[in-house]
């Protein structure tokens, strides 16, 4: 609590920090209230908050950091959803992103939203993706993920309110629906970008 209770974001949405009135609260239930005050959140105080989330983990460890990707998932994807072309929008992309690497979740929910944020990312965004998918070991030759990815047909999509959950699907339709072997994921796309690579030197 001390580390954050003179943040503006820490004031606005959770309890007052005195010590004598602030609920005994354990870090897990500290850290569903501060989930708790991300839905009711301003895009920079989301990205705020997810750097707060990852300084705890770095400091204390977070116990059940699957409740932490799910709620963050959940964020990226309520409406209105995070327009990379505003700043802090994206900002809070950037971070979210950031925090879902260090608790090292990678699951099938977590590589689907990387892919439609890739899709829909601007160069930044697209260099956070990739570096993410390498630090966990994917080996991406002459770029064929960005090439496989470029080529879906995203287009007509333009215009569509629910264009973020299609292409969540598309991704997930791509992976092979329905596995949940996390230990077999970076190698399933692996395997996918090979195919994609011998196709592209018929």
């Amino acid at each position: 609590i001390v580390l954050f209770q003179d943040e503006p974001w820490f004031r606005a949405y959770l309890p007052d920090p005195n010590p004598r009135t602030f609920p005994k609260a354990s870090l897990t239930q500290f850290l569903q209230m501060i989930l708790e005050a991300i839905p009711k959140a301003a895009f920079h105080v989301k990205a705020e908050i997810c750097q707060a989330i990852g300084l705890i983990h770095k400091q204390y460890g977070i116990p059940i950091p699957t409740d932490v990707k799910i709620a963050i998932l959940a964020a990226l994807n309520e409406y209105p959803l995070p327009r990379v072309a505003l700043p802090d929008e994206k900002q809070y992309i950037l971070e979210a992103m950031k925090l879902i690497q260090k608790l090292n979740v990678m699951d099938e929910s977590v590589l689907a939203e990387l892919l439609s944020q890739f899709i829909d990312g601007d160069d930044v965004v697209r260099e956070l993706v990739l570096s993410l998918l390498k630090a966990r070991g994917l080996m991406n030759q002459d770029t064929y993920l960005e090439t496989e990815l470029d080529s879906w047909e995203t287009w007509k999509l333009e215009g569509d309110p629910r264009r973020k959950a299609k292409l969540i699907e598309m991704a997930e339709e791509w992976l092979g629906n329905g596995n949940r072997d996390t230990t077999n994921l970076l190698p399933t796309l692996e395997m996918k970008l090979r195919s994609q690579e011998r196709l592209f030197r018929r």
